[in-house]
C-alpha cells in the first residue's frame, strides 16, 4: 500500500486542511501518517476528539505532555523558542526554531517514517521539506498562506522572514507539486518565485445536507435576521471594527453573534462603538469543537468574511469560513479582496461583495435583508453550493488524482 506522510507544525483541530487531506487520502486507499505537535492539554483533548473517528495514524512530535517532557525539559522547549524569537527580532538572525516548538523533533520524526511521498504544511512543514529533500525523499508542499507576506509588521519582526522567503522559493521550484487555496494566490506565488503553478485546492468542507439544528444554542429569535462572524481569535486587524460600525447604521432589528477567543477589554471596545439599543443585540461566544461548529453556524442567516487587503496573504486567499458558511446554508457577505472576488464569481447567488467601508457594508446587508425573498434564495444557493461545487468532495477529487499521478494507485 502506498504510504503518505503529512508533516505539520500545528495541532489537528487548528489545522483542518491537514485533517481533510488525511481523510481524503485514507478514503482513497492510501496509508496515511500525520506528524505534528502536542503542546497543551486543551489542544490535545480537541485533537483526540478528531482522532477517535479516524483510521489514519498520528505521531505527536514534539509531545510536551509526555512523561519525559515534564518539568524542566518542557520549560526549556518553550524557553528555546522564545529566545530564538527574541534573537530574530533584536539581532535579525534567521533561526528555524522561531517558527515553532520542538521543530527539530518534528523533522526527525518525519525522517524516521518511510513513506512514498511527504506532504508538508505550514512553515514547519517547509523546514521539513528542506531536510527531506536533501535525503532524496519526494515531497509535496501545501501553501495554505503566503507565509512571508502574512501577519502584521509587529508580528513579522519575530519571524525569520528571509528564511521563509527562501523556503517558499525552494518549494515552488523543487517540490513534486504544490497546492494552495485560490487561483489568485497561485498566480501571485508564481509571479514572485517562478516554478510550476500550484494546484488550487479550496478550503472547502464535506457535504452536510441539512445541518439546521433542532434547538438553538446561539440564536435568540427566528423573527429577526441573525448575523454571524467567527474566528479562533477576536482581535484587531480582522475587520471587526468595520463590521460593528456597519451594523450600527442599520435601521432594522437584528442579532449579531461573534465567536472566538479574545480579551474582554477588546470586546468592550467593540460594544462602545454601538448605540445602546444595538449593543444589546450583540452576543459573544467562545470557540467550539470543530464537530459541533457547523450546527452553530447553521443557526444563523448571514455569515461575514470581512478580510482585509493587507497583508497580501489575506487579500489573495479564500478563507475556510467562506466555504463553511456555504456548507451550512448561510448567505455570505464578503469584503472585496482578490480571493473573495474569485469566490463570488464562482457562487454569485450566495456570496455578496462589499467595499470595506461601513456605509457600503451596511447598504449591502440592508438590501439583502429587505429585498423580498432575497435572503431565502441566497441561503438556498449557499446550501446548493456547499453540497456541490463548493464541497470538499469536489476539491479532494483533484487532490487525490494528483497524488495518484505522482506515486501510483494506492494499492
Amino acid at each position: 500500500m502506498k504510504h503518505i506522510c503529512i508533516v505539520s507544525g500545528d495541532h489537528l483541530w487548528l489545522n483542518p486542511r491537514v485533517v481533510k487531506e488525511a481523510d481524503a487520502l485514507s478514503a482513497a486507499g492510501f496509508q496515511v501518517t500525520v506528524i505534528g505537535p502536542t503542546l497543551t492539554e486543551f489542544d490535545q483533548a480537541r485533537d483526540e476528539t478528531i482522532l477517535a473517528t479516524r483510521s489514519w495514524r498520528r505521531i505527536a512530535a514534539p509531545n510536551l505532555l509526555a512523561p519525559d517532557q515534564r518539568g524542566p525539559k518542557r520549560f526549556l522547549t518553550r524557553l528555546s523558542r522564545r529566545a530564538q524569537m527574541i534573537a530574530v527580532r533584536r539581532l535579525g538572525l534567521q533561526l528555524p526554531g522561531a517558527l515553532g516548538y520542538g521543530v527539530g523533533e518534528t523533522i526527525t520524526a518525519a525522517e524516521r517514517v518511510t513513506a512514498d511521498i511527504y506532504s508538508c504544511h505550514l512553515e514547519v512543514g517547509m523546514l521539513a521539506f528542506r531536510r527531506l529533500s536533501r535525503l532524496g525523499r519526494r515531497c509535496v508542499v501545501d501553501l495554505e498562506d503566503w507565509h512571508s507576506r502574512d501577519l502584521g509588521a509587529a508580528a513579522q519582526r519575530e519571524r525569520p522572514n528571509r528564511l521563509i522567503v527562501g523556503l517558499e522559493r525552494q518549494v515552488l521550484n523543487q517540490a513534486e507539486f504544490t497546492t494552495t487555496t485560490s487561483g489568485a494566490l497561485a498566480d501571485a506565488l508564481v509571479a514572485a518565485y517562478g516554478g510550476s503553478r500550484p494546484l488550487v485546492v479550496f478550503n472547502a468542507f464535506e457535504k452536510s445536507g441539512d445541518v439546521r439544528p433542532a434547538v438553538f444554542a446561539d440564536r435568540r429569535s427566528v423573527e429577526r435576521p441573525s448575523l454571524h462572524w467567527y474566528s479562533l481569535n477576536v482581535g484587531r486587524g480582522r475587520g471587526l471594527e468595520l463590521l460593528f460600525d456597519a451594523v450600527n447604521r442599520l435601521d432594522l432589528d437584528f442579532e449579531l453573534h461573534i465567536r472566538g477567543e479574545g480579551p474582554q477589554s477588546y470586546k468592550d471596545e467593540l460594544l462602545a462603538r454601538l448605540k445602546l439599543e444595538n449593543a444589546g443585540r450583540v452576543f459573544f461566544h467562545a470557540t467550539t469543537d470543530p464537530a459541533v461548529l457547523p450546527l452553530r453556524i447553521a443557526e444563523h442567516d448571514i455569515g461575514f468574511a470581512m478580510e482585509l487587503r493587507t497583508p497580501p496573504s489575506r487579500d489573495l486567499t479564500i478563507t475556510n469560513k467562506v466555504f463553511q458558511f456555504l456548507q451550512c446554508g448561510c448567505a455570505v457577505i464578503a469584503s472585496r479582496t482578490s480571493g473573495q472576488e474569485e469566490a463570488a464569481a464562482l457562487f454569485p447567488e450566495a456570496i455578496f461583495l462589499s467595499e470595506p467601508e461601513p456605509a457600503a457594508l451596511a447598504a449591502t446587508l440592508s438590501q439583502l435583508i429587505r429585498t423580498p425573498g432575497a435572503l431565502t434564495a441566497a441561503r438556498a444557493a449557499a446550501r446548493k453550493a456547499g453540497d456541490g461545487a463548493a464541497s470538499w468532495e469536489e476539491a479532494s477529487r483533484v487532490l487525490v488524482r494528483r497524488y495518484i499521478e505522482a506515486v501510483g494507485a494506492p494499492g
